[in-house]
This record gives structure tokens, C-alpha cells and sequence, in this order.
């Protein structure tokens, strides 16, 4: 079963979804599945492979601007800051 996705659709889903690595990364993830004959999991997987590595590259840069004398602590990927009263 297909979907009959455009490009066009893909892209913008990609960008409401704030995934800008990915969106980025597609034409040369998808031309590379192609010649590799990468199975759609394989694509999928290496696709958000991307996103992922550079949020955590935009993580530790924000971190490394903040110094060690900042008063944020990174509440670890399943806590929220919560800010009472602001």
C-alpha cells in the first residue's frame, strides 16, 4: 500500500514537525537508499539517526555557551523543568 506521498508533502511534514536535520538530509538519505537498495527501515532509521545527532550537537553547544556556573540542569530526557509562580 502507498501513500501517493509528493515531495513537496514529505518536506513540509518534516518541517511541521520541526525536524530540520531530517528535512535537510532527505534528498541525499533518499538517493543513497536508492543505490543502496536500503530497505524503508534502514531510510527511516538514518533519517532520524541524523536529527538526533544534531539535536545533540545544538544540546551541548547550548550547554558549553552556558558555562559551568550556569544555573541550568539538564533534567535528563523523561523530567520537565517546572518553574512555579513565572
Amino acid at each position: 500500500m502507498t501513500t501517493g506521498l509528493t515531495y513537496l508533502e514529505v518536506q513540509n511534514y518534516l518541517q511541521q514537525l520541526k525536524l530540520g536535520q531530517a528535512q535537510t538530509a532527505l534528498d541525499r538519505l533518499a538517493n543513497e537508499a536508492s543505490k543502496n537498495e536500503w530497505s524503508y527501515i534502514d531510510f527511516l532509521g538514518k533519517l532520524l539517526s541524523e536529527e538526533i545527532t544534531a539535536r545533540q550537537g545544538r544540546r551541548l553547544a547550548f550547554k558549553q555557551h552556558l558555562g559551568p556556573h550556569s544555573l541550568y540542569q539538564d533534567p535528563g530526557p523523561n523530567q520537565f523543568l517546572f518553574s512555579a509562580g513565572h
